[in-house]
């Protein structure tokens, strides 16, 4: 089912999609004091348009955000300090005396409205009288848990992230207060997601928003244990990931080639989908690379994967790899220039590096009626260990030149690392030259 929310397709203007979203009566001076903001994304592409829909939305609650978050942490930080002040207190007295100093009717009657939430907040009441909600949303902890961990996961981590909680915030409609949640509205919320996602997807989302929730938790932003723990889930059937063949693999890329023509991307573009074949590399290992990362070791140009300024899947992901012989005064090209940028334009102010590779490269095999989601820009690895294996390159190289950490993800079941990038070199042409009838629909 198409995400269509918040869009409404025009029936004139070319069938341009509308942003359409109601707004609650205490935001609508924010919305020249209309009930519904309406712009137009100027674009008839439903996906553009779900991108252009979700910028107006981070824009809106920017707006909003401005607007109240000020107050808000000095609403949470003013009713912090009269807990802390209730928890030394010993006698009734000294109980009396705090109610004679903090009295909620006296801070009325001041106009102090934040004062007033803050004396209620700190003695367990829920009644606002300045319009404030000092509690937490899963969004705001999810911002925080997102800058916490942002340098330090991958950055299809961090769009993960984003991803799940945009999904809750989509269900739950109004993020309000977490620590009356109850888990019922978790199973709701997982029935939800398995009406149109894959089991793997679901679990993932459920399993990032408890990790959002203890985040929070051990931070005390929220004081209940998270209702996204230890769910059940639809039986899930493991798929693997398929090789194209060789005729998939040719008209595909023909109509990647084409694409990339029409659309003026960059030649690193055209030359994409090979180089990530001709190296075994992810699609985010290779889409990362900046330009200093082509370096040259033992007289072999190579790529090298390092987590200096970039996270990698795991340790044996930083490794050198060669340049496939086919490729190297290509890739010497893409080299020039400045040294900070990346390799590939197309990565170049795009959250996710490899969002329009690879997704231009699942459309193209989709014009071919390849519908099957095993055969994606993942299975040229796969083609990659094949190769591998049929060219008789022992296992352990293979893995190496993956880099993988062990037998779990490939048929092999022998994982060693460290070895030179000379020693890899000649097992790496083999491999190269047992893809030749695949890369030679590069055009060169």
């Amino acid at each position: 089912m198409a995400d269509t929310k918040y869009l409404k397709k025009q029936k004139t203007a070319g069938g341009t999609f509308l942003f359409q979203m109601y707004v609650p009566e205490k935001w609508r001076h924010l919305n020249g004091g209309k009930s519904v903001l309406s712009v137009s994304t100027g674009t008839n592409d439903l996906r553009k348009a779900q991108f252009e829909r979700n910028r107006l939305l981070k824009q809106w609650h920017d707006r909003i955000e401005e607007k109240t978050k000020p107050d808000v942490a000095k609403l949470r930080k003013r009713t912090k300090e009269l807990e802390d002040s209730l928890k030394e207190i010993l006698t009734e007295e000294d109980f009396s005396d705090w109610h004679l100093r903090h009295n909620v009717e006296d801070a009325i009657d001041d106009n102090n409205l934040l004062e007033a939430d803050a004396i209620v907040g700190a003695l367990g009441g829920t009644e606002r009288v300045s319009g404030l909600d000092p509690e937490w949303t899963l969004q705001e902890i999810a911002e925080k848990f997102r800058a916490h961990r942002e340098k330090h996961v991958s950055d299809s981590y961090v769009a993960k992230i984003t991803r799940a909680t945009r999904r809750w915030c989509e269900f739950i409609e109004k993020d309000g207060n977490l620590n009356s949640l109850r888990r019922v509205k978790v199973v709701e919320f997982i029935d939800h997601l398995q009406s149109q996602l894959k089991p793997k997807t679901v679990k993932d989302t459920v399993s990032l928003l408890n990790k959002i929730w203890a985040f929070g938790y051990d931070r005390e932003y929220v004081q209940t244990i998270s209702p996204f723990d230890r769910h059940t889930y639809a039986k899930q059937e493991t798929e693997h990931y398929k090789a194209l063949t060789k005729k998939e693999w040719k008209d595909t890329v023909h109509i990647w080639k084409e694409t990339c023509i029409r659309k003026g991307k960059s030649r690193g573009a055209e030359l994409f989908p090979f180089l990530v074949l001709s190296s075994g590399m992810r699609i985010e290992e290779m889409a990362g690379l900046r330009k200093k990362d082509i370096v040259s070791s033992s007289d072999i140009l190579c790529y090298n994967l390092h987590n200096e300024d970039r996270t990698l899947k795991n340790k044996a992901s930083v490794r050198l790899v060669p340049v496939a012989s086919r490729y190297l005064s290509e890739v010497k090209k893409l080299a020039t220039g400045d040294p900070a940028h990346f390799l590939f334009e197309e990565a170049e102010n795009n959250a996710t590096r490899s969002e329009w590779l690879s997704r231009t490269f699942s459309e193209s095999k989709n014009k071919l009626g390849i519908y099957d989601r095993t055969k994606s820009m993942h299975s040229l690895r796969k083609m990659f260990a094949t190769a591998g294996e049929n060219a008789g390159v022992e296992e352990v190289y293979v893995s190496s030149l993956l880099g993988h950490t062990n037998s779990t993800t490939t048929s092999f079941r022998i994982y060693s690392d460290g070895y030179h990038i000379s020693k890899l070199k000649p097992h790496f042409d083999l491999i190269e030259q047992e893809l030749i009838s695949f890369l030679e629909s590069d055009g060169l």
